[in-house]
Formats: structure tokens, C-alpha cells, sequence
């Protein structure tokens, strides 16, 4: 609860200085979008600073775990990156649709990039 008041203080204060927020709402080292635990922060917060959601999908093993810290390992520049923006979503009442069109575009994008075609991931052809 104070996370997201933090949050929302401080994200509606630096978007209303135009400067972009940025808010993972599920693990970084989660395997597969869980809709049912993907939270809604991103949304909440662009409805509250009166400016769109702009969803990104983001995929990659090049970002290795953390010996102190989990989230601030090193990086591997021969594995792939993937990473996407869909279309700004402006939020209308609590932001149900839109939420579920940023899972949505997620899942689309996390789909497309862990597919094959002919036996070969898409990111090796």
C-alpha cells in the first residue's frame, strides 16, 4: 500500500513534468504474462496524471540474475533482446479495457518471439 502511494506521488509529479514513468507490474523473471497477476499501477497511474498508457512488451535472457542483488546482474551481449511499444491507450473510467489491451499487446508480442517456425526460434533466423 505505501509502494503504490509512493508511486502514485511521486509518477503523477514526474509526468506532469513530462518526464516518461515506466512501471513493470509483474516479476521482471517471470517466465509467461499471468494476466491474473499482472496488476494495473500502470494504468491507475496514467488515468490519474490525465495522460496515456503506452503498453511495452519486453523479452530477454541477456539480463543475468544478480549474485547480491537479483535484479542487477550482468549482461549477455550475444542473447537476444526483444522489445516493443504498442499504441498510446487513453484511459477511460477505471481503465478495465485498457488493462486488458496492454496484457493483450503483451501476451501478443511474448507469443511471437518464443514461436518457431520450421524447428528455428524466431530470433535465430
Amino acid at each position: 500500500r505505501e509502494d503504490l502511494a509512493t508511486v502514485m506521488a511521486e509518477g503523477c509529479e514526474r509526468l506532469g513534468r513530462g518526464i516518461s514513468v515506466i512501471v513493470f507490474p509483474q516479476s521482471t523473471r517471470s517466465a509467461a504474462l499471468d494476466p491474473a497477476q499482472f496488476n494495473s499501477i500502470g494504468v491507475k497511474l496514467a488515468a490519474r496524471a490525465g495522460v496515456p498508457v503506452v503498453p511495452v512488451a519486453l523479452c530477454t535472457k541477456a539480463w543475468k540474475v544478480g549474485r547480491i542483488v537479483k535484479d542487477f546482474g550482468g549482461l549477455d551481449p550475444a542473447k537476444p533482446v526483444h522489445f516493443a511499444f504498442g499504441a498510446p491507450l487513453h484511459v477511460q473510467g477505471k481503465g478495465r479495457e485498457e488493462h486488458a489491451a496492454v496484457c493483450a499487446f503483451i501476451q501478443e508480442r511474448l507469443e511471437a518471439w518464443s514461436g518457431e517456425r520450421g524447428g528455428m526460434p524466431l530470433w535465430k533466423r
